[in-house]
C-alpha cells in the first residue's frame, strides 16, 4: 500500500497539469451531479423514535473528578501527556 502511494505522489509530481485536471474535474461533476442527488437518495421507511432510549445527563462535577482521578493515575505512573505545566 505504501508503495503505490509513493507511486502515486511521484506520478501526480511528475505530472502536475494532468493532476490539476484530474480533481477539477472530479469536483466538477460531483458539484454538477450534487443537487439532483437529494431527490433520488432517500430512506426506504421513516425511523422510529418509540424504541429511543434516552441516556441521562451525567453529573459534570463527577465527570470532572474521574478525570482528575485518571490525570493523577497517569502522572504517577510517569504519563508525559498529563503533566503538570508548572514543572
Amino acid at each position: 500500500m505504501g508503495l503505490q502511494l509513493i507511486e502515486f505522489a511521484a506520478w501526480a509530481r511528475n505530472r502536475k497539469i494532468l493532476a490539476t485536471l484530474l480533481v477539477t474535474v472530479t469536483l466538477a461533476i460531483g458539484i454538477v451531479i450534487g443537487p439532483w442527488l437529494p431527490d433520488v437518495v432517500g430512506a426506504s421507511h421513516p425511523a422510529s423514535t418509540s424504541d429511543a432510549i434516552r441516556w441521562p445527563i451525567p453529573d459534570p462535577v463527577q465527570l470532572s473528578s474521574a478525570f482528575g482521578f485518571h490525570c493523577d493515575q497517569s502522572a504517577a505512573r510517569g504519563c508525559q501527556y498529563f503533566d503538570d505545566p508548572g514543572d
